[in-house]
């Protein structure tokens, strides 16, 4: 499980960048804790929150279909979340790099804000079942 602490601003439009890696097979779980740029929690409270991860567009890639991370924010008020997939997800991923955003939305209006970005690796394993 990895550990993320970035720091959002809804006003200045910038995505924090942030990597991951998923073992294909295996449930994947990554938590999140945002912060203001004054170092204080960001209060997700009126937020909603949605991760989708889609094979790379670089070249050398094959282009892929969308898979949804499931969001949960675990403390509101202290900003923090998760971003998972179960091992039955992650079994349909084809080891690679991918790209993944993350988008807050806040609940009463329709202005979506990209919060994180990054590259995923999927490892691909041995299958041991």
């Amino acid at each position: 499980m990895a550990n993320n602490k970035i720091t959002f601003n809804p006003d200045t439009g910038v995505a924090y960048g942030v990597n991951l890696v998923i073992n294909q097979g295996a449930d994947f779980r990554s938590s999140f804790h945002i912060t203001q740029e004054n170092s204080g929690d960001f209060d997700l409270s009126d937020y909603t929150l949605k991760g989708k991860l889609k094979k790379s567009v670089s070249i050398g890639s094959s282009s892929g279909g969308v898979t949804n991370f499931t969001t949960g924010i675990t403390s509101a008020t202290e900003g923090k979340f998760a971003l998972t997939l179960t091992d039955t997800v992650t079994s349909t991923l084809k080891p690679g790099r991918y790209h993944f955003d993350l988008n807050a939305q806040i609940s009463t209006g329709s202005t979506v804000y990209k919060m994180a970005s990054g590259s995923v690796i999927v490892e691909g394993g041995l299958d041991i079942s």
